[in-house]
């Protein structure tokens, strides 16, 4: 299957908001979706996306929450769910965030 082609039938398919989630910047799917950013106004572009960003950005589309403020939210969740677990000497657990 091509996903250039995928990705296109589904955006000339559709002219409602559009959000697609990518791993890495600078990938190729990544990339591919930028050089559409400016052709189509409907699309939204994250990466860097993470587990906690999906549900989040899940949870919120549910809602009905504005489409930049799902965005925000989505990216919010992804920053404050990385962190490092510790133990301290009681061992309790402990969240460092960075």
């Amino acid at each position: 299957m091509n996903p250039e082609k995928t990705i296109n039938e589904i955006i000339s398919d559709s002219n409602e908001p559009i959000i697609c989630l990518t791993d890495i910047f600078g990938g190729s799917i990544n990339n591919y979706i930028m050089s559409m950013l400016s052709i189509h106004s409907n699309i939204h572009l994250v990466t860097g996306v993470n587990l906690s960003m999906i549900i989040q950005l899940l949870m919120d589309l549910d809602q009905g929450i504005d489409i930049k403020e799902v965005i925000n939210n989505c990216i919010n969740s992804g920053q404050n769910g990385i962190f490092e677990c510790k133990k301290n000497k009681n061992n309790d657990r402990v969240f460092d965030s960075f």
